[in-house]
């Protein structure tokens, strides 16, 4: 995912331990380790509506077709997110 970061912006994964995992000269590289709190994902919900993080949704599925996001990650991988919308 890194090489689809922007010179100069920012990556975050959850996936990693530290940033020297995946050293980034072009990149600032970030560990992620968070406790879900209302606040936290307030913070989070701000940044998205003020246009300063985005997270690339690749496809989005209707909540009665559960099953098929699950299956097309397991099958095929991700370069985004899958949703699934609720209505």
């Amino acid at each position: 995912m890194l090489p689809l970061v922007r010179p100069g912006g920012r990556f975050a994964s959850t996936l990693i331990m530290s940033p020297q995992q995946i050293p980034s000269e072009m990149v600032t590289v970030k560990a992620v380790y968070a406790v879900p709190t209302a606040e936290l994902l307030s913070g989070l919900a701000a940044a998205v509506s003020a246009g300063r993080l985005r997270v690339p949704i690749e496809r989005t599925y209707p909540l009665d077709e559960v099953p098929a996001p699950l299956r097309d990650f397991a099958q095929q991988g991700t370069l985004g997110r899958l949703a699934i919308v609720i209505r």
